[in-house]
C-alpha cells in the first residue's frame, strides 16, 4: 500500500484513539464525583439553593414586575410554566467553587426535577427534602447516616453526640457515624470529659468540661531553662529568653534571675555593655544592675526628727508616698 494512502488512515485511527481517550477520562471523572456520597448528596444541595434563588428571581423580573411585594398567585400561569423552568435552570448553579457537580446533578436528574417542578410543588414544598432525600438518595434525613439512613448515636433526641460532638456522615449516605466529639469530651456519645480537662458540673442533661492548667498543677514540668505555658487540654515547655537565669514566661521582664553578661535595669535583664554605655552617656550616676528603691524607714536628709520627717520640710519640698 502506497505510504500517501497510510498517513490518512493512521490519522483517522489516531482521531478515534483520541476521542475514545476523551470519553474515558470524561467518564472517570463522572463517576468520581458520583463515587463520592458527600459530593452528591452537596450538589444536590447547591442545586436546590440555586433553583430557589432562581425561583425569587424569576418572581420580579417577569410581566414587567420588579415588585417584591408579589404573592405567587399575581404570576398567574407562568407560576409553574415550562418558561419559567427554563429560564430557572438557565441561571441554575452558575455560583460556587463546585458549579461542574452541579451541573452534572442537574443532568442526571432532570426528569425528577421536572416531574416535582410541575406536579409535586404543592404537595412536597420541601424541594430538598423531596428531591436529595426521597428520590434522588443521595442525602439523609438531618440526624442520619450511610446508605441505609441509621440513626445517628444520640444523648438526646434532637441532639446527636449528646450535643457535643458530631455524627461522621450525618445528613449524607456515608459515614461511620461515630461521634467526633468537641474539644474536651470524648466517649461513644461525648458523655465524658477528654484528657487534660475535668468535670466540674453534671446533671442528666449537662456536662461541662474546663481545661486543666497543668503548669498550676505541677511548676516543676519544664526545665530550668524554660517555661511553662498551659495549652486546651495540654501544655508545652517554651525557652526562656537567652537574657535569663530561669523565668516564669516570655521575655526578660520575666527572668528569675539574669544570665552571665546580663544585668537588671529598668526590670528587664539587659545587656550589660549597654547599661554600661548608658551610665556613661548619663554620666554614671546610678549603678548598673541596681534597683535604688528609697528607705522609707530612715529621716530624710536635711530634716531634724528621726520620726517626723515632713517637720523640717519646706512647703514647696512636701513629699507625697
Amino acid at each position: 500500500m502506497p505510504v500517501a494512502d497510510i498517513i490518512p488512515m493512521v490519522t483517522i485511527i489516531d482521531r478515534k484513539w483520541l476521542n475514545f481517550g476523551l470519553f474515558c477520562s470524561l467518564l472517570l471523572t463522572t463517576s468520581g464525583l458520583a463515587a463520592d456520597p458527600k459530593l452528591e448528596c452537596q450538589a444536590c444541595k447547591d442545586f436546590v439553593e440555586s433553583f430557589w434563588q432562581g425561583h425569587g428571581n424569576t418572581a420580579k423580573s417577569n410581566f414587567g414586575g420588579g415588585n417584591t411585594d408579589w404573592e405567587e398567585t399575581r404570576l398567574g400561569s407562568y407560576a409553574t410554566s415550562e418558561t419559567r423552568l427554563v429560564e430557572i435552570l438557565e441561571h441554575a448553579c452558575s455560583s460556587g467553587s463546585a458549579k461542574d457537580q452541579c451541573h452534572q446533578f442537574a443532568e442526571k436528574h432532570e426528569d425528577q426535577i421536572e416531574n416535582w417542578y410541575f406536579h409535586r410543588q404543592k404537595s412536597d414544598p420541601d424541594f430538598e427534602g423531596w428531591l436529595c432525600v426521597k428520590n434522588a438518595k443521595v442525602c439523609c434525613p438531618k440526624n442520619t447516616f450511610g446508605k441505609l439512613c441509621d440513626h445517628c448515636p444520640i444523648g438526646d433526641s434532637d441532639f446527636p453526640c449528646s450535643g457535643r460532638g458530631e455524627c461522621d456522615g450525618n445528613g449524607t449516605t456515608s459515614g461511620t457515624g461515630k461521634c467526633r466529639c468537641q474539644k474536651g469530651y470524648t466517649g461513644l456519645t461525648c458523655d465524658s470529659c477528654g484528657n487534660g480537662f475535668e468535670e466540674v458540673e453534671r446533671d442528666s442533661v449537662l456536662l461541662l468540661c474546663e481545661d486543666v492548667n497543668e503548669c498550676e498543677l505541677d511548676p516543676h514540668t519544664c526545665n530550668d531553662r524554660e517555661y511553662c505555658f498551659n495549652t486546651q487540654g495540654a501544655y508545652t515547655c517554651n525557652k526562656c529568653h537567652v537574657a535569663c537565669k530561669g523565668c516564669t514566661g516570655a521575655g526578660t521582664a520575666r527572668c528569675k534571675a539574669c544570665a552571665e553578661g546580663y544585668v537588671l535595669s529598668n526590670g528587664t535583664c539587659t545587656d550589660e555593655d549597654l547599661v554600661e554605655e548608658e551610665d556613661d552617656a548619663d554620666g554614671g550616676t546610678e549603678p548598673a544592675g541596681e534597683s535604688v528603691i528609697p528607705d522609707l524607714s530612715s529621716p530624710i536628709p536635711g530634716t531634724s526628727s528621726d520620726t517626723d520627717p515632713s517637720i523640717a520640710l519646706p512647703d514647696h519640698a512636701h513629699f507625697e508616698l
